[in-house]
């Protein structure tokens, strides 16, 4: 697991360190407001502000009691804090679950792996066309929505390759009608040159841009998927950047194991695992550092990381580009697929692409630091909470009482846990829908 160094004495940051910092990060993860330099007028409240309403200035001191000033001791919760009665969801001892999840879910993935191969064997093949002769048809049971999006998307890439567009081209621009704010530039550097199609911008096409852009979300196949996280994380695999260094200014804040994980499902969970120590703001600090609310974490996960969103992540792993054809092309044959193929596969594909093959332990160390760290990137870039990766440099990992760096990791393995749950829940509908019948 990857710790932080703590910080004996940090350097006095500049005004225009804080603004250079800000004008590098303040989009991350699709914000499009532009922060402001820090002052005293203007300076966002601490992340113990943010829990617990307090107007008390924020206390940063060492783990270590060896290290702190003299009389001064890290507080289980502020004496202001409301006394709080907890609900039934919240368990006071909440042993770790993840490996345990993860292993099950890897068992799992290997039955499925027979089930699939064989279904494969049988599978009778689909009529297909190739290059010009492709004109996408409604297919029934796809839905309504998915057939005004992919006409639209085929009349802009049309366009598209008439101005002389490649495949990764078109790909980056259909992911900059939805992202195009600056901070995606250090997630897929790669792309950062990309233009939307000067044929874009008047006419049917521009109408055609519009009704893509309103059909962001939308079921396929009775499944809710976000489109525009599909293409953040396909561009993001065309770009690969392994790993992703994200810095504020000079300083490091945190590394990712790939562009494409935070595009995709890493970036969702992050903001979970903020948002999720948000939410616990009436619960005195240490019982909510130690304690899950399963309640609450349902609630959050299902705001910040939706069935819609997670799907569209998932197939960004599952859709396998074929770049001899066009990118219409590839949505249409994935999402038109019949069962046991296409989307319907699509966490099987997601879970497989984390685990990678390795053991369970290696597997759940990256993603928990994935989680972690997309938290840090969440908290800065679009939540401009400067004080958060501030608290979880300087405090580091309790010895006794838990400090704020083990409430974001708590978090973080608590948000991990309930996405799989979600995806154990996938698993079993899909083995049932793949295992040959007795």
């Amino acid at each position: 697991m990857r710790r932080f160094r703590r910080s004996t004495a940090l350097r006095p940051i500049s005004q225009s360190e804080w603004r250079n910092a800000d004008l590098f990060l303040a989009d991350l993860h699709g914000s499009a407001v532009e922060s402001e330099a820090l002052s005293p007028s203007n300076q966002v409240p601490s992340f113990e502000e943010l829990l617990f309403g307090t107007a008390r200035p924020p206390q940063v001191l060492p783990a270590d009691p060896e290290r702190r000033p003299a009389g001064e001791s890290l507080p289980e919760a502020w004496p202001d804090a409301p006394p709080t009665a907890f609900p039934a969801s919240e368990r006071e001892d909440a042993p770790a679950r993840s490996p345990v999840l993860l292993a099950a879910i890897s068992a799992k993935l290997q039955t499925l792996d027979r089930h699939l191969s064989r279904r494969k064997k049988r599978a009778v093949g689909r009529e297909s066309w190739s290059g010009e002769d492709f004109v996408p048809t409604s297919l029934p049971g796809v839905g309504a929505d998915f057939d005004r999006l992919i006409s639209n998307l085929f009349d802009l890439e049309k366009a598209a390759i008439k101005d002389g567009y490649g495949f990764e081209q078109r790909l980056s621009a259909f992911r900059k009608i939805f992202y195009n704010s600056g901070g995606w530039d250090v997630i897929i550097p790669g792309a950062a040159s990309a233009k939307l199609p000067a044929s874009w911008s008047g006419g049917a096409l521009h109408q055609a841009l519009k009704d893509v852009k309103a059909l962001k979300t939308l079921d396929i196949q009775g499944k809710p998927t976000d489109i525009s996280h599909l293409f953040a994380g396909l561009d993001a695999g065309n770009h690969p950047v392994k790993p992703l260094d994200l810095r504020f200014w000079k300083i490091p804040v945190a590394k990712i194991s790939s562009g494409k994980a935070q595009a995709t499902y890493a970036g969702d969970l992050g903001s979970v695992c903020y948002e999720y120590q948000k939410a616990r703001g009436n619960v005195p600090f240490a019982k909510a550092a130690k304690n899950l609310d399963s309640a609450v974490m349902k609630k959050v996960f299902t705001q910040y990381a939706s069935d819609a969103d997670m799907g569209g992540n998932a197939d960004a792993f599952a859709l396998a580009l074929d770049k001899s054809v066009t990118v219409v092309q590839n949505l249409f044959d994935y999402y038109t697929a019949p069962a046991g193929g296409g989307i319907h596969l699509r966490w099987y594909h997601l879970i497989r692409a984390i685990v990678g093959g390795r053991s369970v332990s290696a597997a759940l160390t990256e993603l928990k630091d994935d989680v972690f760290s997309a938290a840090e990137a969440y908290a800065v870039g679009l939540k401009n909470d400067k004080l958060y990766i501030l608290n979880l440099k300087t405090q580091g990992p309790g010895i006794v009482v838990p400090t704020f760096w083990d409430f974001a990791m708590n978090s973080a393995a608590w948000t991990i846990e309930e996405f799989l749950d979600r995806v154990q829940v996938e698993l079993d509908a899909l083995q049932k829908s793949v295992a040959p019948t007795p």
